[in-house]
């Protein structure tokens, strides 16, 4: 599902601030915008042509070079994981760390039965490990899914998914 729909569902869609690592096209950037965020967008290349960035601030650069200007009340991190130089826990507290201490964060990673699993670049890891990771960062799942998708490539190509998919909000202590 989608992150929009997805937090939807919860009824987690508070217009802030936002957060689109690995933007692409925009389409989940968009999404936000037109619900009323203010939305910041970041992908390492130049959107295709004829994307629309209304309303969304567009920037070229890398979530490691990435130097926000703020923290954010959404930050959506939806099927990049495996191309991050981070490891998991350091993408995930990345994540956090762009994160206010009351916002979401929704983010996808690659499970272990995955087609690009067999390749250590991609950092597939088991359900439970993704849990130790974020139980580590102090963060709470809010939705935690598991999917197995045959779907396709920005390229067309088909592509057997196999992804976690987490919405988190930082725990809170007494």
């Amino acid at each position: 599902m989608s992150p929009f729909l997805t937090l939807k569902t919860i009824n987690r869609i508070e217009p802030g601030t936002m957060l689109d690592v690995g933007t692409r096209d925009s389409w989940i950037a968009a999404q936000f915008a037109k619900a009323g965020y203010g939305v910041d967008a970041i992908d390492p290349c130049k959107p295709p042509a004829g994307t629309d960035l209304d309303r969304i601030n567009f920037q070229q650069t890398t979530l490691e070079t990435f130097t926000p200007s703020k923290s954010y009340d959404l930050v959506v991190a939806s099927m990049v994981s495996q191309f991050v130089s981070y490891s998991i826990p350091e993408f995930v507290g990345r994540l956090k760390s762009l994160t206010k201490p009351d916002g979401l964060i929704y983010v996808t990673l690659l499970g272990e039965e995955d087609e690009w699993a067999a390749n250590p670049k991609n950092k597939a890891l088991t359900f439970q490990e993704a849990e130790a990771i974020i139980s580590k960062h102090e963060l709470m799942p809010l939705i935690r899914s598991i999917d197995w998708i045959q779907g396709f490539l920005y390229s067309g190509e088909p592509k057997f998914w196999h992804r976690f998919t987490f919405v988190l909000s930082q725990e809170r202590t007494p």
